[in-house]
C-alpha cells in the first residue's frame, strides 16, 4: 500500500494584542452615556476618536478570520469522526451566548484572571467582536470549503514545493471568496454590536452604534438619522462585496468548461 501522505499542517498565527494605553488620553470618567449636562448633546470628539472607529472595525473583520479559518478547517479535515461533531459544536454554541454575557466573561478574564494589560484599552472591543461574530466567520468558510474541490487540494499537498507557496498559489485562491463573504459578514457584525461593546469599552471612547444612543438619550432626532442612514449605507455596502465576490467566484468557475470546450473546438 502506498505510503500515507501527511496532511498540511496549517499554523494559525497568534495575535496578541499590546496593552498600550489609550492614544487619547487616560481618562477615567464615568460611561459616555453619563456625560455631558442635563439636556446638552454630548460633546463631539477629535479625529483620535475617529480613527479609532475604524481601526476598530477593521481589526474585527481580520481578526476573526484567524480562528475561523481554523475552527472550519478542523471540521472540514473530520468530518467523520466525534471530533468533527465537538468543532461543529464549539463553532455554534457561542451564538446562543448573550452579548452581555460575553462582555462579563471579557471583562472577569482579562481583568482578574489574565492580568495581562489588556483590561481597558482599545483591544477590548475588538475581542469583544471576536468572541461573537467568529463562530459566523467559522461557518461561511466551512461552506466555501465544502463547494470547493477536495482532489485540488490533495495534489497541493502531493506536488507541494513549501507550505507559503502551496497556501498562495492553491488554498488562498480557492478560500477567497469565503474570505471575503466572512470579512464582510464580521464587519457588518462588528459595526452593530452594542452589548459587549458597550462593558468593554475604555472610558472616553464609543463607537457609532454608542454614540447613535447617546444622541436618542439627548433628544438630538436628526444626529440619529444620519448616523443610522451612514450604518445603512456601509451595511448595504458589505453585504454587495460580499455577494460580487460569491456571485465571481461561480462565473469564474462555472465558465472553466466552456472556455475549454471552445479551445478544443477551435484546435
Amino acid at each position: 500500500m502506498p505510503a500515507r501522505i501527511p496532511p498540511l499542517v496549517c499554523r494559525t498565527p497568534v495575535w496578541r494584542p499590546r496593552g498600550r494605553g489609550h492614544p487619547c488620553g487616560d481618562a477615567r470618567g464615568l460611561p459616555p452615556r453619563h456625560r455631558g449636562h442635563h439636556g446638552q448633546a454630548p460633546a463631539r470628539s477629535g479625529g483620535c476618536e475617529r480613527r479609532y472607529r475604524g481601526v476598530v472595525r477593521h481589526r474585527d473583520c481580520s481578526r476573526c478570520l484567524l480562528p475561523a479559518a481554523r475552527l472550519c478547517r478542523r471540521h472540514h479535515d473530520e468530518p467523520r469522526r466525534a471530533a468533527g461533531g465537538v468543532w461543529c459544536l464549539l463553532c455554534i454554541a457561542p451564538l446562543a451566548v448573550p452579548s452581555p454575557l460575553v462582555g462579563i466573561g471579557l471583562i472577569v478574564l482579562w481583568n482578574s484572571l489574565l492580568p495581562a494589560g489588556i483590561y481597558g484599552t482599545a483591544a477590548m472591543p475588538v475581542l469583544a467582536a471576536l468572541a461573537r461574530f467568529a463562530p459566523v466567520a467559522a461557518l461561511i468558510l466551512l461552506a466555501q470549503l465544502r463547494h470547493t474541490d477536495p482532489l485540488l487540494t490533495d495534489a497541493a499537498r502531493v506536488f507541494r514545493r513549501g507550505v507559503v507557496r502551496t497556501w498562495v498559489q492553491v488554498r488562498l485562491p480557492l478560500l477567497a471568496p469565503g474570505l471575503v463573504a466572512a470579512a464582510c459578514m464580521a464587519f457588518a457584525l462588528s459595526a452593530g454590536e452594542l452589548g459587549a461593546t458597550l462593558l468593554v469599552i475604555p472610558p472616553g471612547l464609543e463607537t457609532v452604534t454608542i454614540r447613535m444612543y447617546n444622541y436618542l438619550h439627548y433628544g438630538s432626532s436628526g444626529a440619529v438619522a444620519g448616523l443610522g442612514l451612514v450604518m445603512t449605507v456601509l451595511m448595504l455596502a458589505a453585504g454587495a462585496v460580499a455577494v460580487a465576490a460569491m456571485r465571481g467566484w461561480s462565473r469564474l468557475v462555472n465558465g472553466r468548461p466552456s472556455s475549454h470546450g471552445a479551445g478544443g473546438d477551435t484546435g
